[in-house]
């Protein structure tokens, strides 16, 4: 893990930040392109650790070799990290003060990007082309929306009005507390 001060990040990687992220936490759809696809996907900084590889593969696939860890939550920035794709790496970010805030995962490509939700879900959004890579590593759209669903389902903890806002940014919603 290689330390990201904030002035590094400022230089290097603040427009490829504000490309992918629109400033709002992760309760609404945090992506500025509204043609990406979203989905969600089980836990944040403590994600599957097939989950985490499936993004490595289509982040690959753009160029983008290293990820970019960004502390999203606080007035005043903390450094980030740059870590390769490799999931030791990523609990050593969790492990690090990154691990107690939302946090944006994103590379250089700025083809996509990750929230991650201090309320134990995350974000994936991206163009066509990486979510195909994605969801075909995890067997499908409809494998990775269902997993979801159980988790949901299965004790996710957001409050029940916060659950269906976000469920219905991405095409799914509550009803009578059962998620569809």
């Amino acid at each position: 893990m290689r330390a990201l001060p904030v002035a590094a990040f400022d230089r290097e990687w603040r427009k490829i930040h504000d490309s992918v992220f629109v400033d709002r936490h992760a309760v609404e759809r945090p992506f500025r392109n509204s043609a990406w696809e979203a989905v969600l996907v089980p836990y944040a900084l403590n994600m599957e650790e097939d989950v985490f590889a499936a993004i490595g593969t289509a982040a690959r696939q753009r160029g983008d070799d290293e990820l970019v860890v960004w502390n999203a939550e606080v007035l005043v920035p903390e450094p980030g990290a740059i870590i390769p794709w490799s999931y030791e790496s990523l609990n050593e970010v969790r492990a690090s003060i990154l691990g107690h805030f939302e946090t944006h995962l994103f590379g250089r490509s700025g083809s996509w990007g990750v929230v991650c939700s201090v309320v134990q879900f995350s974000w994936l959004g991206g163009d066509a082309t990486l979510m195909d890579s994605f969801a075909g590593a995890l067997g499908g759209r409809n494998a990775v929306r269902q997993r979801f669903l159980n988790y949901a389902r299965d004790g996710w903890t957001v409050p029940e009005a916060s659950q269906g806002q976000i469920l219905q940014s991405v095409g799914w919603g509550v009803t009578n507390g059962f998620v569809h």
